[in-house]
C-alpha cells in the first residue's frame, strides 16, 4: 500500500541522495526530487505533505529559499525535514521560526533512523497532530510566562513583550494565531492589529485579544475591531485551552467546507 509522497530538495545528485530515495521508495513512499528553485518546488508542492531538504550549504547560497519554504510549510501545513552537518543544522534555527522544522537529521546519516522519523511524521500528519504556532504579545512578563507554560504542551509558542517586537518578528515569520494584549504602553493592541491588517503578509493572520476587562462596553469595544475573538486574562487554564482548541477546530471545518 503506497504511503504519502515525499518532496526531496537537493542541489546535486549523489550516492547519498540516491540511497535516501531508494530507501523511501522501498518503504512505499513516492519520491519527487527537485532542485532548490522556487518555481520547481511550486510545481510539485501539492504532491506531498513532507519536504526533505538536503542542505549542502543551500540556505546560505539561496537567501530567498528559506522564506519561501517557511511560508509554504505554514500556509499548507507541510512538515520540513532538514538533513545536514552539525553546523548547517545549528544555523537553520536562524532561518526558520519555532515549529517549522519537523526534524533535523545530522550527517553522516543513519538511514534507518531517517525512515523512523519520516514514518512518525507521516502518522502525525495523518492524525492531524502537527503543533500550531501561537504568538503571545503581552508586556506583563508574569502573565506571559504563565500563558507560555499553559500552551507549550500543545502548541509551539513564540513570545513578544511589546507590539513593536511582535511586528518586527511577524515581518519575517508567520504564525497560526496571535494572542494580543489589548492594553500595552506605547503601542497598544488595537494599533498593532491595525498595522497587521495593513500588511499583505499579516492581513489574514488570526488575532485574539487578551483583555482584563469583561464589562459589556469593554467587550463591545474589543469586538468592534473584528478580531477572531478575545480571551479574558481571568480565565483559567482549561477555559483558555478549550477556547483556542475550538478556534482551530472551527477554522479547520471552514477550510474543508469552502
Amino acid at each position: 500500500m503506497r504511503k504519502s509522497g515525499v518532496i526531496l530538495i537537493c542541489r546535486h545528485k549523489s550516492f547519498m541522495i540516491h540511497s535516501i530515495q531508494n530507501h523511501l521508495e522501498r518503504n512505499h513512499y513516492k519520491v519527487v526530487q527537485v532542485p532548490p528553485q522556487m518555481k520547481d518546488i511550486e510545481e510539485v508542492k501539492d504532491t506531498s505533505d513532507i519536504i526533505i531538504v538536503y542542505l549542502d550549504s543551500m540556505l546560505e547560497n539561496l537567501p530567498n529559499l528559506e522564506v519561501y519554504l517557511k511560508d509554504l510549510c505554514i500556509e499548507f501545513e507541510k512538515s520540513l525535514v532538514l538533513i545536514g552537518d552539525h553546523m548547517e543544522l545549528q544555523n537553520a534555527d536562524g532561518y526558520f521560526p519555532p515549529g517549522i522544522i519537523a526534524a533535523k537529521l545530522e550527517r553522516p546519516l543513519d538511514i534507518n533512523h531517517m525512515m523512523n522519523v519520516i514514518m512518525k511524521i507521516e502518522y502525525q500528519n495523518r492524525e492531524g497532530t502537527r503543533k500550531k504556532n501561537i504568538m503571545i504579545v503581552d508586556d506583563d512578563s508574569t502573565f506571559l510566562k504563565m500563558l507560555n507554560e499553559w500552551l507549550s504542551e500543545d502548541y509551539q509558542v513564540t513570545m513578544a513583550t511589546s507590539g513593536m517586537q511582535a511586528l518586527t518578528y511577524l515581518a519575517k515569520n508567520t504564525v497560526d494565531l496571535i494572542l494580543l494584549d489589548y492594553e500595552m504602553p506605547l503601542l497598544d493592541g488595537p494599533s498593532v492589529l491595525a498595522m497587521l491588517r495593513n500588511e499583505p503578509t499579516t492581513a489574514t493572520t488570526p488575532v485574539m485579544f487578551l483583555t482584563g476587562k469583561d464589562d459589556r462596553n469593554s467587550v463591545l469595544q474589543v469586538m468592534g475591531l473584528k478580531p477572531e475573538g478575545y480571551l479574558l486574562k481571568s480565565m483559567d487554564k482549561e477555559r483558555i485551552l478549550s477556547s483556542i482548541e475550538e478556534f482551530f477546530t472551527l477554522q479547520k471545518i471552514a477550510r474543508l467546507t469552502t
